[in-house]
């Protein structure tokens, strides 16, 4: 009797918080959302590749671009011109890592590691500077074996999650701040 009612204090106390959590993020995008269109232009600067790594700065490019697309948080233009905000960003580190080997020694493991450094602009001012990092294990040989085109599309997912939470929360901050223009 004393289990279940406290599985169901416990229970309560998650669903809470979870509650909580959604809330908070939806009230995040709520807030974005009430400023016009114009006011959020953002400008994709082609990402810089100081790797030995082919392409992966134009397949990052063009994740960001589709994520910006499908968001309607923020509103992408071709024109730096008509921007407000630019990013730009930088591959700085693209490591392929074997961290397994095979009985016929061949790798059938590994982890992709990957920095990119982003600048947030407007009007020839940075806004925020950040180094972000990301990291995937993937393996060539189990049941669920991917290939390294597929792990890196995953890997471009995840890290341009996290560009573009704060590309959002930098432009939300600027936009808070300037609320006379």
């Amino acid at each position: 009797m004393l289990n279940s009612q406290l599985i169901k204090y416990i229970n309560f106390i998650i669903i809470f918080f979870l509650l909580y959590f959604f809330n908070y993020c939806q009230s995040y995008y709520k807030e974005l959302k009430i400023y016009p269109e114009n006011l959020k232009t953002v400008y994709l600067d082609n990402f810089s590749n100081q790797t030995f790594e082919p392409y992966i700065h134009l397949e990052l490019t063009d994740v960001l671009k589709e994520k910006l697309f499908s968001r309607n948080l923020l509103y992408y233009t071709n024109n730096i011109s008509d921007a407000r905000y630019i990013l730009s960003g930088n591959i700085i580190l693209f490591r392929r890592e074997v961290l397994l080997y095979s009985n016929e020694l061949q790798p059938t493991h590994y982890r992709i590691d990957l920095v990119v450094e982003i600048t947030i602009s407007k009007k020839n001012q940075i806004l925020t500077k950040e180094e972000l990092y990301d990291s995937i294990r993937y393996s060539t040989k189990d049941i669920e074996a991917e290939n390294d085109f597929i792990t890196r599309r995953r890997l471009d997912d995840r890290i341009s999650n996290k560009i573009l939470y704060y590309l959002e929360k930098t432009i939300l901050e600027d936009l808070k701040g300037n609320t006379n223009e």
